[in-house]
């Protein structure tokens, strides 16, 4: 019969399995679709030939749409800036 510590030992161990196949999930097969029609790739103007890729693209993601948000533009430099009042 098993003691109490391997019972907790391999409930932690299934719990972190299953969080981590949840999360593998969340972040890899829920967004991503899998891609495999490249051919071939042009880098600095050379084109060379692809053959047994296979990558994902994330299109779906929320995180791109995250990224493709307005960014407020950077403050000015100190000395454009007016000064402080001091009473």
């Amino acid at each position: 019969m098993p003691s109490n510590g391997t019972i907790i030992a391999g409930g932690i161990v299934v719990i972190g399995v299953i969080f981590g196949g949840a999360m593998w999930y969340a972040q890899q097969a829920k967004y991503y679709d899998t891609v495999t029609d490249i051919t071939d790739v042009t880098i600095g103007g050379q084109t060379f030939p692809v053959t047994g890729y296979s990558g994902t693209d994330g299109t779906r993601s929320s995180y791109v749409a995250v990224s493709r948000w307005p960014t407020p533009p950077p403050p000015s430099p100190p000395e454009t800036r007016p000064p402080a009042p001091f009473p």
